[in-house]
């Protein structure tokens, strides 16, 4: 925890040197898991209803969880406050490229991910989001990965 707790205040420190904020990204298909396209998945996934949980279900608890923590639609300005939070609605082939026109140019410290925690369940879409988002973790980061 000591690790992760430098690394998160470097980042903090860092964002509001230069009067930035944190941006929690949540990616969900809000209708469950897709189905299998690549041979190292299964349909098993996508025949498992009760991961099909909606985002109005997700927004309120997050709300709960979380109230001072304003939620932003994608492409809406940010305020003032240091941190929020936008979801992503949609598989992942069909939210990264929202997700990364979100970010700021990769490199720049709006365009940084400080931590990328993946919670996927089926390989191909381990494979868009790490190739779409890990460039944007700069060392000292941290990638989480639960499954694979």
């Amino acid at each position: 925890a000591g690790v992760l707790q430098q690394a998160l205040d470097a980042e903090w420190a860092q964002g509001h040197e230069i009067g930035g904020s944190w941006g929690i990204l949540l990616c969900d298909s809000f209708k469950g898991l897709p189905l299998s396209s690549s041979p190292n998945d299964s349909d098993w996934w996508w025949e498992q209803r009760q991961l099909k949980v909606g985002e109005a279900e997700v927004r309120q608890v997050f709300q709960a969880h979380f109230p001072d923590v304003p939620i932003r639609e994608p492409g809406e300005a940010v305020g003032t406050e240091w941190m929020h939070a936008h979801f992503f609605p949609g598989y992942v082939r069909e939210s990264m490229p929202t997700v990364t026109s979100t970010l700021g140019p990769a490199g720049s410290p709006a365009g940084d991910i400080a931590i990328l925690r993946v919670d996927l369940d089926m390989y191909e879409g381990y494979l868009d989001t790490l190739r779409a988002l890990a460039p944007r973790v700069p060392p000292g980061g941290f990638i989480v990965a639960d499954d694979y």
